[in-house]
């Protein structure tokens, strides 16, 4: 079984806390394997990234969608080039990862596998053609 988002709404820092912590627990005895939390509170995320053994999924599954937004411009590109007759087809990419967004739309350093990844999006594609979209 595989349970992708779970939404809660709590008032504080504590009980955020207890609900993870909570949740851990309650999840460990189902066997799930808890891969990351994601919320609007950087702090409390970051505190728990360091003590969380799965830290590592989260910095995984932000490379798996950087990786997702290449394999959508090669993809692109392929149909592209398959329907050439037709003339210049508008393309716009849609990604309901901001983390990826910001990569592609802005000039920065990153680490080198996030880098190679953009420098191939954008040789392909401006970085204005990337849209986000919410998750649904």
């Amino acid at each position: 079984m595989y349970v992708d988002n779970c939404v809660a709404s709590v008032k504080s820092e504590a009980d955020l806390t207890k609900f993870i912590n909570e949740s851990r627990e309650i999840m460990a005895l189902g066997k799930f394997e808890l891969r990351g939390w994601q919320h609007n509170s950087f702090e409390s995320l970051r505190d728990n990234c360091k003590e969380s053994q799965n830290a590592s999924h989260i910095l995984q599954d932000i490379q798996l969608e950087l990786l997702g937004c290449c394999i959508d411009l090669r993809l692109a590109k392929t149909i592209c080039t398959d329907l050439e007759e037709l003339g210049g087809i508008p393309v716009y990419y849609w990604s309901d990862s901001m983390n990826c967004l910001h990569w592609i739309k802005n000039d920065e350093q990153w680490a080198t596998f996030v880098m190679n990844r953009v420098k191939e999006i954008r040789s392909g594609s401006e970085p204005l053609q990337w849209n986000y979209v919410p998750e649904i």
